[in-house]
């Protein structure tokens, strides 16, 4: 006990002295007792000379510092308009409790779009997605919502695979018009809240799949060219005429060249080509996943029927497994944490390491 009073003492001194000497640097004697407190209970000696770098030390607020861990994403693909499968898909992941409030945390939930169309429920998806945002923020998580090719489908006004009990939870096929008009909530909620595409960490989320020219032209392109569809679309759905006949009438300059190409087939919404296992393809999907400085991409849109289609060693996952009644109620979803992705399924967990 009294070695180890004078050890303290001889060592305080001698602290104390540097400090006046190197009293401009706030960070040394929290940062020497702390050592000094450490060391007491691994050795009887501390080498004083290692002080001697001290200058170096940027100043902080915490002498121990931590690398912050990997957030954990989840991502969901296609819900087709199916309520009760789009909260057992996110129970299954522990993203929401049993009161349906979000209970992921800091994580982050990626939604691949198509939550609309097949099924009568679109409306109550998307006010509970828009609930989940505000509840996750507050987490200090994140809800990312995007388009697929159905939601603007529906803002073109066609109606191919709305069923007539989608339309009659709206009321009536005007009030299901106007809710996805700029004066609607649906409008409104697409104009704030959904993105063409988006890359958390080191992963690209997009519904159907970016190809090379896309990649070229960058997210924040796609993001504002799908921005500007939306304005354009929803304020033409005000228009009293078109709210009547459920005709959507295209007026002259309506869309610019580059918004047509985003709706184009090869665009970002309708892409399906990496389902296909060729190497043309890998070696697009190389290229493209270089550009933007990504691991993998993940998409929704082609339907794999059960199971998540992991392609080319795990650069790109396809998730459309077939969540909605409408295609069988397959549950799944997918879970990134840093380097680890995983799927996740009702009755097992398959974990890819590559």
């Amino acid at each position: 006990m009294v070695k180890k009073k004078l050890f303290i003492a001889r060592n305080t001194s001698r602290i104390l002295k540097s400090y006046k000497r190197y009293k401009h640097l706030k960070s040394i004697v929290p940062f020497y007792f702390w050592s000094l407190s450490r060391n007491l209970h691994r050795s009887k000696s501390i080498k004083l000379d290692k002080l001697k770098d001290t200058r170096r030390i940027k100043p902080s607020k915490s002498p121990l510092p931590s690398s912050p861990s990997p957030r954990r994403i989840i991502a969901i693909g296609d819900l087709h308009g199916d309520y009760e499968q789009t909260i057992k898909v996110l129970n299954l992941a522990n993203i929401i409790d049993d009161k349906i409030k979000w209970s992921g945390g800091n994580g982050i939930l990626v939604q691949t779009g198509d939550i609309v169309d097949r099924g009568p429920d679109c409306l109550k998806i998307y006010k509970l997605f828009e609930r989940l945002q505000k509840e996750a923020k507050v987490a200090g998580g994140m809800v990312i919502n995007l388009f697929g090719n159905h939601e603007f489908m529906n803002l073109e006004l066609d109606w191919d695979h709305v069923t007539p009990e989608d339309i009659e939870s709206f009321g009536s096929r005007k009030n299901r018009i106007i809710e996805f008009s700029s004066d609607g909530f649906i409008g409104k909620f697409f104009g704030s809240s959904l993105q063409v595409a988006a890359i958390v960490e080191d992963t690209l989320f997009v519904h159907g799949g970016v190809n090379l020219k896309w990649a070229n032209e960058g997210i924040e392109k796609m993001n504002q060219l799908g921005a500007s569809l939306v304005k354009k679309y929803t304020e033409c759905l005000c228009d009293p005429e078109m709210q009547e006949t459920g005709k959507f009438t295209e007026k002259d300059d309506f869309m610019t060249n580059d918004e047509r190409d985003l709706l184009e087939g090869d665009g970002p919404f309708w892409h399906r080509e990496y389902i296909n296992r060729t190497k043309e393809v890998e070696e697009e999907l190389d290229k493209v996943l270089e550009v933007l400085k990504v691991k993998r991409m993940v998409v929704g849109h082609t339907v794999c029927m059960k199971n998540i289609v992991s392609n080319f060693n795990g650069k790109v996952y396809i998730i459309d497994v077939g969540i909605s009644s409408f295609y069988g109620g397959h549950l799944a979803a997918l879970e990134i944490i840093g380097d680890k992705v995983r799927e996740i399924y009702p009755e097992d967990t398959k974990y890819f390491d590559f």
